[in-house]
Order: structure tokens, then C-alpha cells, then sequence
């Protein structure tokens, strides 16, 4: 059955014996478009426009991690695609926001010297520069932005890091079992926590 160029469905015909009676079996087609919308709490919705002007003055390369952050909500029933969005957002987020958190982290080692030192402080950072792994700008942003929290959310880092390297690396992870939930909360997390220190 066609209409105005669109097939609505199938229609089949059969010829009832005995009384020569034409049967339609009609199978339809249809399609449908679902909104759902939720509203926001006056506090959800202030930190909501809070959020977004402080990504609007943030770095170009911090903009693309709220929409990995979304994708891997909108993709939490497919463990695979759910992780790995939330995990690229998590590492371009410690990527981007390193070399703030790495200044503050140093100078905090530097005051803690005595001035006699201050020119090993300033060898040891040159010296650091490209030598930290991503746990270790993880583990200096994180104790930078909730210093009672970081040494929990250290430990999971660790423990979402090695699970995505099990995966990628060596294939030895169910893909659904990936932590994609505790990846997107990590994210989720310090993301507006960097965002309020804009």
C-alpha cells in the first residue's frame, strides 16, 4: 500500500473458498517520534548557566569533552561505546587542564623548600615536563581541585586505566562489563569542578 510516495504497508489478498469472497490481510507500517524533556531545579539550572559560560571562555580543545560526556549517556546501553566516549573525555580533559593544575602543583613545592632549593624546584619541572604519565597529571589535577576526595578517585582512575588498557591492548575485557558509569562520574566530576575554577 503506497500513499503519496510513502509505503504505509503490505496488504496480502486471499479468496475465502466456498463463498469466492476476497480476504485482505493488511500488515501497516508506522513510525514515530518520541520528546521527553525534564526540567531542571533553580540550583540545577544556575549551575547549568554557570557551567556553560565558563566552557564558553575555556580552551577550544576542553569544548569537545561535555559532548563526549553526553554521547556516553546517550550511549550507557551500549557498555562499549559508553565507555570509551566517557573515557576520551576523561583524558582530554586531564590533557587540557595539566599544565594549570602542573604550575600550581610545582609552585607548591617550591614553597615548600627553602630558598636555597628553589633552583632544583625549577630543574625538577623542566626536567618533569614530558615525563608524566597520564595518571600522574590525573592524580596532580585531581588532588588540586578536591583535595579530601582525590586519593578514592585516584585509586579508580588507576583502576579504569588499567581496565582500558586490558581492553584495547590485549582484548581481555567483556566489553559489557566496561565501567562506562564510574568513568562518566569521574568525568562528570572533575569537569565542573575545573570549570568552576574559571
Amino acid at each position: 500500500m503506497v500513499h503519496d510516495g510513502k509505503t504505509l504497508g503490505i496488504a496480502n489478498m486471499m479468496i475465502a473458498k466456498g463463498s469466492d469472497r476476497p480476504v485482505y490481510i493488511v500488515t501497516p507500517e508506522a513510525s514515530m517520534t518520541i520528546t521527553s524533556k525534564s526540567s531542571l531545579l533553580p540550583d540545577q539550572a544556575a549551575e547549568a548557566v554557570m557551567l556553560a559560560h565558563a566552557l564558553d571562555k575555556a580552551p577550544k580543545n576542553l569544548r569537545h569533552v561535555p559532548r563526549l560526556l553526553a554521547q556516553s549517556h546517550e550511549s550507557r546501553l551500549q557498555s562499549l561505546s559508553a565507555f570509551i566516549s566517557a573515557w576520551a573525555g576523561l583524558e582530554i580533559l586531564v590533557g587540557a587542564t595539566f599544565e594549570r593544575y602542573e604550575a600550581s602543583w610545582t609552585a607548591a613545592i617550591g614553597s615548600a623548600l627553602p630558598q636555597s632549593a628553589q633552583n632544583v624546584a625549577d630543574r625538577m619541572r623542566i626536567v618533569m615536563k614530558d615525563k608524566y604519565r597520564l595518571a600522574d597529571k590525573f592524580a596532580i589535577m585531581a588532588s588540586a581541585l578536591d583535595p579530601a576526595g582525590a586519593n578514592q578517585d585516584i585509586t579508580i582512575f588507576a583502576n579504569l586505566k588499567e581496565t582500558r588498557d586490558a581492553f584495547f591492548h590485549k582484548l581481555s575485557s567483556d566489553p559489557a562489563q566496561l565501567p562506562g558509569e564510574t568513568t562518566r562520574r569521574l568525568l562528570r566530576k572533575y569537569l565542573s569542578l575545573h570549570l568552576q575554577q574559571i
